[in-house]
C-alpha cells in the first residue's frame, strides 16, 4: 500500500456491516461470497480528516473517494472544493498545519 503525506483514521467495520457488505455484494453480482469467512475478517474502513485553507471548515471524508481523485489528478494529496465558505481548498489537516506553519 502506498505511503501518502497525511494521516488516516481506520475505524473496523462492524460484524453486521461485514455481513452486510458480503450479503448485497452477492445479490449485485451474482457471485456467491462465503459471508461467514468474510464476517471473521478484520476490516476497516478509511477517512481523512480535511480542513479548509481559508475558513478552517472541518470535515471527514471517506479515503476511498480521495484515493481515487488523487490517481486521476496525480496528486500526493486530495484537495476540495470548501462547501462551507465556497471559496477555499480543503486538504488534510496535516497537509493544513504544515502549510499554515509556513505562512
Amino acid at each position: 500500500m502506498k505511503k501518502y503525506p497525511f494521516t488516516t483514521i481506520k475505524k473496523p467495520v462492524s460484524e453486521i456491516e461485514k455481513r452486510q457488505r458480503a450479503e448485497f455484494y452477492t445479490d449485485d453480482t451474482g457471485f456467491p461470497v462465503d459471508v461467514e469467512a468474510f464476517v471473521k475478517k478484520e476490516i476497516f474502513d478509511e477517512y481523512v480528516e480535511m480542513k479548509c485553507l481559508d475558513c478552517d471548515y472541518e470535515e471527514t471524508v471517506d479515503f476511498d473517494m480521495l484515493e481515487e481523485m488523487m490517481e486521476f489528478d496525480d496528486s500526493d494529496y486530495p484537495s476540495l472544493y470548501c462547501p462551507s465558505c465556497n471559496e477555499g481548498t480543503m486538504v488534510p489537516k496535516d497537509i493544513h498545519l504544515k502549510t499554515k506553519k509556513k505562512h
